[in-house]
């Protein structure tokens, strides 16, 4: 049996499976409860309080990539302000080292598919620090038109 899905905050193992499939993360009812948050699929009705709680970095993008939340570990890890950044295009004005086919591609491709999808990818960004890499869960959700980008990084 193989892990699929952890909890982002406590790392409980919260789903396996017979076959290997990407690692994704969510949260496990003792987290959710602790912080009045919600489930990742719900995180259009978080609220910005809520989204900063989260221990991972969180983007979400609308189907043309713009940015529509953004939360305060997202902004740690790449040393810009939400205000700075919620409205603007994430793949060429925000992040433009992102705009390659390993990663936009990658989008694109979600957002054409009429069901719920999710993609995982690691990817080395370029931070104004320095490269880090990251370990990324695209979730598209087709009913909101929005791709959240949930993110950790892992070195």
């Amino acid at each position: 049996m193989h892990v699929v899905v952890v909890c982002a905050w406590c790392q409980a193992v919260l789903e396996r499976a017979e076959d290997p499939k990407p690692l994704s993360h969510g949260m496990c009812l003792d987290c959710v409860r602790s912080t009045d948050a919600l489930a990742f699929e719900a995180l259009g009705e978080f609220s910005q309080t809520q989204l900063d709680a989260l221990p991972v970095g969180i983007i979400e993008l609308d189907r043309e990539g713009r940015i529509c939340l953004y939360n305060r570990r997202e902004a740690e890890y790449s040393g810009l302000d939400r205000a700075r950044v919620v409205g603007k295009r994430f793949f060429t004005e925000v992040a433009p080292c992102t705009h390659v086919a390993e990663f936009h591609g990658r989008f694109e491709q979600l957002v054409e598919a009429r069901e719920p999808k999710r993609e995982h990818l690691d990817f080395l960004f370029s931070f104004a620090s320095g490269e880090r890499m990251a370990s990324i869960s695209m979730n598209w959700d087709p009913g909101r038109e929005r791709v959240t980008l949930i993110v950790e990084l892992t070195d």
